[in-house]
């Protein structure tokens, strides 16, 4: 079987950027990660400490439709193989602070449809960028924030390096004091225990090849996130240190009964348990193939079936996955069994 080896460094800057974007989408939150309120609330508790941010940071932070922003598209996914060496912190915000690459991945993130030859042609003409925005079906505030940009990098790239740096410091306390957290948990796992709990080794652990290490690094704010990357030859699995957690510990939440029942009054959504039970996991493309549904209307009754803790959402990447949660239907069986009355002899 593969071995396991701990890695800081994706873990720590996914976190670290994680803190900006939670900032600049925390309205947006529940939408984007197809979460609950009671999970903003959460979230924004773990993170108080490291808050605000500067505002100026927006068009590094700022989610798109899509659901993810510049930092994490242009930086954090294209040099996770960098990452993957464990290279000090410094190392990575020298790279997304670097003026004349940043800039050229600003315009790329924003007008991703031109090519590199065209984009190179915008950047070189004078007053061409600032008409590309303007034409643009951005935002009439995202179009702002463009324009103060690309009218004045030098500044906003200092504030960056500096919220960047600030940021880290201040983390960079919280992760030594928590690391006993990660050295543990680390400790305590074995390749086959992971893969009981988590989605997807077998899928990225070639079994030609069984003496492969695969990497795991650990999140400790975005503590239920679960991703995985291959890059340069390597498996990289991505943890929230309490994902496993969510998965493992039924004891750890409750279950809302009005909630469940909400959820399983509409014989579609008793359907899509159905399905996720046979394929393991979905996305809300099947549901709109399978049941002719909208995108909304799908990810509607995904929404009802997280609020009651019957499915979990597992983001990997920009995709959101659904499975069920055995734990809250194990928790859910426990509540409906007090309502069973002793029969009498």
């Amino acid at each position: 079987m593969p071995t396991l080896k701990l890695l800081k460094a994706p873990g720590y800057v996914y976190d670290l950027l994680y803190i900006f974007f939670f900032h600049f989408n925390k309205e947006q939150y529940v939408k984007l990660f197809s979460t609950t309120e009671e999970e903003r609330s959460r979230t924004q508790k773990l993170l108080e400490p490291f808050l605000p941010c500067s505002d100026d940071l927006y068009v590094f932070f700022h989610a798109l439709d899509h659901g993810r922003c510049l930092a994490s598209v242009q930086y954090f996914s294209k040099y996770i193989g960098d990452l993957a060496e464990d290279p000090p912190v410094e190392t990575f915000i020298d790279r997304i602070t670097e003026k004349n690459e940043l800039i050229r991945r600003v315009f790329k993130f924003y007008f991703f449809k031109y090519s590199e030859a065209e984009i190179s042609a915008i950047l070189n003409t004078p007053g061409c960028v600032f008409e590309t925005v303007k034409n643009s079906n951005y935002s009439d505030t995202e179009k702002l924030r463009l324009y103060e940009f690309f009218l004045s990098p030098d500044y906003y790239i200092d504030v960056l390096r500096r919220e960047l740096t600030q940021k880290s410091l201040a983390f960079s306390a919280y992760y030594e004091k928590n690391f006993e957290t990660i050295k543990n948990l680390f400790e305590g796992l074995t390749y086959e225990s992971l893969s009981e709990q988590t989605s997807y080794l077998k899928e990225i652990v070639d079994p030609k090849k069984p003496k492969k290490a695969l990497y795991l690094s650990f999140c400790l704010l975005n503590d239920r996130h679960e991703s995985t990357y291959m890059v340069k030859s390597k498996s990289i699995k991505l943890l929230g240190v309490n994902r496993l957690g969510t998965i493992d510990a039924p004891d750890t939440f409750d279950v809302n009964l009005e909630a469940v029942g909400n959820a399983l009054t509409d014989e579609s959504r008793i359907q899509m348990l159905d399905m996720m039970l046979s394929r393991g996991r979905i996305v809300c493309k099947d549901l709109e193939r399978a049941f002719n549904f909208s995108g909304s209307t799908a990810y509607h009754h995904l929404m009802l079936l997280t609020k009651s803790r019957l499915v979990l959402p597992e983001p990997e990447g920009k995709i959101v996955y659904y499975r069920i949660n055995p734990a809250a239907v194990k928790k859910t069986i426990e509540q409906l069994e007090r309502f069973l009355k002793p029969q009498n002899e």
